[in-house]
């Protein structure tokens, strides 16, 4: 497991098992929500002298698709039906 120059503070876990509880938790979802996160947060962040890291290579670091995890598409088709259709 690589260490994450952006973690807050340091972890002893050297792997992870998702056999039993499954958490996805994203850092960054696109550019355009990344940029917005940046404006509504720096500044109140700043303001409150709390310290508030995001430089030009957080949104790259984090925007990493390396892995394929299908493991969500067996509820694809079930998903679908059950979403209102697109007018259009």
């Amino acid at each position: 497991m690589d260490k994450d120059p952006y973690a807050v503070k340091q972890f002893s876990v050297t792997s992870v098992s998702v056999n039993k509880l499954r958490i996805n938790h994203y850092a960054v979802k696109s550019r355009d929500e990344f940029e917005d996160k940046v404006k509504r947060f720096a500044e109140p962040m700043k303001g409150a002298g709390r310290y508030h890291h995001i430089d030009k290579i957080y949104f790259p670091y984090h925007d990493r698709n390396e892995v394929h995890d299908p493991i969500l598409h067996r509820y694809l088709a079930e998903l679908k039906a059950a979403l209102p259709s697109s007018a259009g």
